[in-house]
């Protein structure tokens, strides 16, 4: 049954094929069955099936690594199948390398595709590369356009991140909540100031945040 609803999902079209692939589609397959599950993801991810790409992700082979390793070596981004293949394959090497070919589609004339990437950004291990980039997001919507608010959001998200504060649906605690909005309504000329109060509640929690190269 567990083939037979993957081998569904794999046929799917239009709405349905965007729902993609969750590890229920996989929980409980044979070795045969997953082999098979792998070789027709990997066929279609060739044919740059972006669903195929997150049903790599997760199994986590090396035929799959191999295979997103290689599309993204042909693609050129800015794109949306670049960074839906890079997502996949940082998904499954936690490779903070991958950070910048996220950027690579960091393009404002693509309004989707740059926030689609900075979202994708937002969810990766903090570094000193994706601080520096989630900032610059950040100070790039000080005019607050509401098209720009997702993107403001997901940076003042990852940027609390940097500092070792956890994600917001595990800490929303009043203080967290307030610095967190803070952090959102700030103006370039307090930015700086509210950057120190995020470090400074960090320390006081005990957090670490060393960022790497």
């Amino acid at each position: 049954m567990i083939f037979e609803s993957f081998m569904k999902q794999y046929h799917s079209v239009g709405r349905d094929k965007l729902d993609g692939y969750s590890i229920a589609d996989f929980a409980g397959m044979t070795e045969d069955e997953l082999q098979q599950a792998e070789s027709m993801l990997i066929a279609s991810a060739e044919e740059l099936d972006t669903t195929a790409f997150r049903g790599l992700a997760l199994l986590k082979t090396n035929n799959g690594k191999v295979t997103l390793e290689r599309i993204i070596s042909q693609l050129e981004p800015p794109s949306l199948a670049h960074l839906r293949a890079v997502e996949s394959l940082y998904e499954i090497t936690q490779d903070d390398r991958l950070q910048w070919e996220i950027s690579r589609n960091l393009d404002k004339k693509e309004p989707f595709l740059y926030e689609r990437a900075i979202i994708a950004m937002a969810r990766m291990r903090p570094t000193s590369f994706l601080f520096e980039m989630m900032k610059a997001a950040f100070l790039d919507t000080m005019d607050l356009r509401e098209q720009e608010s997702v993107v403001r959001s997901e940076a003042c998200e990852a940027i609390m991140g940097c500092f070792g504060f956890p994600p917001f649906v595990e800490d929303r605690t009043p203080e967290r909540l307030a610095l967190e909005r803070k952090l959102y309504s700030s103006e370039l000329d307090q930015f700086d100031q509210v950057l120190d109060d995020v470090r400074t509640l960090g320390r006081k929690r005990g957090y670490s945040f060393s960022l790497t190269d």
